[in-house]
């Protein structure tokens, strides 16, 4: 529970609304060869759940210069097989619970139309905006520029992500965080970071966010 008073909630898209964890990893081994990186087994998952965002790429050898090509054919490919995806359980009806109470917003790497056909699919047409950000190591920048964007006050907001880097970005711009130990990073990877909060599940996200 808190007591702190928010008025809008960005949530991440990819690991924190949709579970998209399988199918990025299964993208992402249709597409080691061309770009001479490691291929990820699923004995490997907990394992690289635990790393941040650059240990990971150094880990699957992704060269760093071809990142941005990777990220695009990357994207295509979830577009094209958006229909294989699947909210986290149990996060659809947090929404529609949030939705409420709250404004809520989607920051996302992925892209736009991706995400908005994901939100119709699903029958989750509850968010006021989606921000899709093209750089992997500057999601403080596009969180700022949405805040000032929608003339947000920073104590007003919190985010909702599963990634450290979701935790960095939003100290640096100086709001909350709850981190979300489903998708990407795991719980104790993201307790180090020190997020304003930390759940494993959606239905604690109740706790914190609709209970008076």
């Amino acid at each position: 529970m808190t007591n702190k008073t928010y008025s809008t909630i960005i949530f991440d898209f990819d690991g924190t609304i949709a579970d998209s964890l399988h199918l990025m990893i299964d993208i992402f081994n249709s597409m080691v060869h061309k770009f001479h990186a490691e291929p990820i087994g699923i004995e490997q998952i907990e394992y690289l759940r635990s790393l941040t965002i650059k240990e990971l790429i150094h880990e699957l050898k992704i060269p760093i210069l071809l990142i941005p090509e990777f990220l695009f054919i990357g994207k295509r490919m979830m577009k094209r097989r958006i229909d294989e995806l699947e909210p986290i359980t149990g996060i659809s009806h947090l929404i529609e619970k949030l939705s409420k109470k709250y404004t809520l917003g989607i920051l996302t790497s992925n892209d736009a139309e991706t995400v908005e056909e994901f939100l119709l699919q699903h029958d989750l047409n509850h968010f006021k905006w989606i921000h899709s950000e093209t750089s992997l190591f500057g999601k403080d920048k596009a969180i700022r520029k949405r805040l000032k964007l929608e003339h947000l006050i920073h104590r007003e907001v919190l985010y909702i992500g599963d990634e450290i880097r979701d935790v960095e970005s939003c100290k640096k711009v100086g709001i909350d965080v709850v981190s979300v130990a489903w998708g990407l990073n795991s719980h104790t990877l993201l307790e180090s970071s020190e997020p304003t909060y930390i759940v494993d599940e959606p239905a604690e996200l109740e706790t914190i966010l609709l209970k008076d």
